[in-house]
């Protein structure tokens, strides 16, 4: 339901995505408009209010009471000939017979369609985004269903040069396309940043404008611990970066999977009486490339600094047996893997390529090391250049180029 204000008179319509329901303006006085309003929302019943035109305090009062989103929209409206242009998909006339007859002038027959507001129109498009900004939305609520969670500034670089805006993403929280939370980045200094996250419906909505089927979270996985949250989103941050950098042609991405469920594997490792120990290993990520010749694949193990880089011993360990007994073939079915631990800073990093290659005894390729803030949506062209550091104290690209 869109309503908008026109002097003393309160234009409002009702739509749905196969046609317009009804539309029409009475003469409603200040004082009257939030009766007004919460009359028509009462009949009307509406998944969603569009207020535009300074109505935006009524209209969200009145949404938080009959508990549905709202949207405020731009201050314009748009006019019958620009809505047939912009949206052909929607059939643009008045449902009222009067309207429809052959007597009624043009300008009378669309004059109660150029009170529409262009936005509401918008809500009812595939992902509330119109025509020539849906492939950006499209692509950018896919890579956060990869990701599973992202920090908000991370998904809106990620979006920006595909015409995705912030707009766009409080419509989507507004709507229950996307959820959000908070998670604490430095627990000493109190910093938190908001962490977003694509719900089922928007997994439904996306998996009918794509054709595929995609799968959300449920809001439970915002009641883990706030430094839960902040790994998991760094997650996300490492593979907005590469879905990002697979934009140009300089990088061949083949697959980007973040489910930790579906990436655990196991090794066996020797302990200081020779028995075998069975060691855990679960990557945060894996991102399988193709350089031109050879399927690479990277596991990501995302650190934030809150374990004892000692007890990282025996996983980087694992790591080591794993690839020794063929396990990247028998996982993954490819031979070139490599492991990279993304890390806050660099007295982090030289912690653990210490413990590392103190942990395999030489100075293995298999092992890289990266600094967080090198690995972002914000600059993905980053990820071909002399960022990650081996065992060897040397430095080279995360990925090769294709």
């Amino acid at each position: 339901m869109a309503i908008a204000r026109r002097r003393r008179r309160l234009a409002w319509a009702v739509v749905d995505p196969v046609e317009i329901r009804s539309t029409g303006e009475t003469i409603v006085r200040r004082r009257g408009l939030a009766l007004a309003i919460g009359r028509f929302v009462l009949a009307e019943k509406p998944t969603a209010i569009v207020a535009v035109r300074g109505l935006g305090a009524i209209a969200r009062a009145i949404a938080k009471r009959r508990r549905v989103p709202v949207v405020i929209a731009p201050r314009a409206l748009l006019g019958a000939a620009a809505a047939r242009d912009l949206y052909p998909e929607f059939p643009i006339f008045a449902p009222s017979p009067l309207f429809r007859s052959r007597r009624a002038s043009p300008s009378r027959r669309y004059s109660l369609v150029t009170l529409l507001p262009a936005t509401m129109l918008v809500a009812t498009a595939p992902l509330f985004a119109p025509e020539p900004e849906r492939s950006g939305a499209v692509e950018t609520l896919a890579a956060l269903m990869r990701a599973r969670l992202a920090f908000r500034d991370d998904l809106l670089a990620f979006g920006a040069p595909l015409g995705f805006t912030e707009a766009l993403l409080r419509t989507w929280i507004g709507t229950g396309l996307v959820q959000c939370g908070t998670s604490v980045i430095d627990a000493a200094r109190g910093t938190t940043a908001e962490v977003l996250a694509p719900t089922p419906k928007g997994a439904r909505e996306l998996g009918a404008t794509t054709g595929q089927a995609w799968k959300g979270l449920s809001s439970s996985r915002f009641r883990r611990s706030g430094r839960k949250l902040a790994h998991d989103a760094t997650v996300g941050q490492v593979a907005l970066a590469v879905m990002a950098a697979a934009r140009t042609e300089s990088l061949d991405v083949r697959g980007v999977e973040t489910d930790d469920h579906v990436l655990a594997q196991s090794a066996f490792v020797s302990d200081e009486r020779g028995h075998p120990t069975r060691v855990p290993l679960q990557a945060d990520a894996y991102v399988l490339t193709h350089d031109g010749q050879t399927l690479r694949g990277l596991l990501v193990e995302v650190d934030r600094g809150t374990t004892a880089a000692t007890r990282l011993a025996d996983k980087f360990r694992g790591y080591a047996e794993w690839s020794h007994q063929s396990g990247p073939e028998r996982a993954f079915g490819i031979k070139a893997m490599r492991v990279v631990t993304v890390v806050p800073d660099e007295r982090r990093l030289e912690r653990l390529r210490q413990v590392a290659l103190a942990a395999v005894g030489r100075p293995s390729a298999m092992f890289l090391f990266a600094l967080a803030s090198d690995v972002t949506p914000r600059e993905p062209e980053r990820l071909l250049g002399p960022i990650a550091m081996t065992l060897a104290r040397t430095t080279e690209p995360l990925f090769r180029r294709a």
